[in-house]
């Protein structure tokens, strides 16, 4: 499928559980694989968490993409990838540690 890329999204990323890089590094992949064309990513950049206590320190980062998803679908994608690298949501509405 040829991508016009009609949607351009800045997407903000972030891992502090496991193997950080890899993780965000298989997530920027998938994103290219499934929902556009990553055309720029940032720095990674630490950081402590905010709204909860851990003493797993961030990893983060932002992506520009286009793509003709959207906005409903690109959140279902994006959703799915999480999943896919590991990322298993608690039931409340709370700030967590995460794999992505």
């Amino acid at each position: 499928m040829e991508l016009s890329g009609s949607n351009r999204v800045v997407i903000a990323f972030g891992s502090n559980l496991g193997q950080k890089e890899e993780n965000i590094k298989r997530a920027i992949d998938d994103i290219s694989l499934r929902c556009g064309k990553v055309t720029q990513v940032s720095n990674l950049y630490k950081s402590s968490p905010v709204g909860f206590e851990s003493p797993n320190e961030f990893l983060n980062g932002c992506l520009l993409l286009l793509t003709d998803l959207s906005p409903h679908a690109l959140l279902s994608e994006l959703k799915a990838i999480e999943v896919t690298i590991g990322r298993q949501k608690k039931q409340t509405n709370t700030y967590e540690d995460r794999c992505i």
